[in-house]
């Protein structure tokens, strides 16, 4: 399990920090050291979290565009063109 631990990423990244603070001649205090680590894997959860629904958003939006296009009897590859979409997309909407 140890072994496991070690050559685990996220413990490589804490290692380096911990180099890091000590070689700039600072204490490292280990509940500070992972409350940072913590908040930061937050602020990186919450923008993936945000970069993930941009990304579903446009996806829904290009789908609705796409169908308003097919409801109003424009050409499907025309709508490929202008979506992006498969054919098969345009079809089943």
């Amino acid at each position: 399990m140890l072994d496991a631990v070690l050559h685990d990423d996220r413990f490589k990244i804490m290692k380096s920090e911990i180099v890091r603070i000590k070689t700039e001649g600072r204490e490292v205090d280990m509940c500070e050291f992972l409350d940072e680590l913590e908040k930061r894997g937050m602020e990186k959860g919450i923008e993936q979290g945000i970069e993930q629904g941009m990304e579903k958003g446009e996806e829904q939006a290009t789908f609705r565009i796409a169908k308003n296009f097919k409801d109003s009897k424009v050409d499907v590859e025309i709508i490929v063109k202008a979506t992006g979409l498969t054919k098969e997309q345009v079809e089943a909407l």
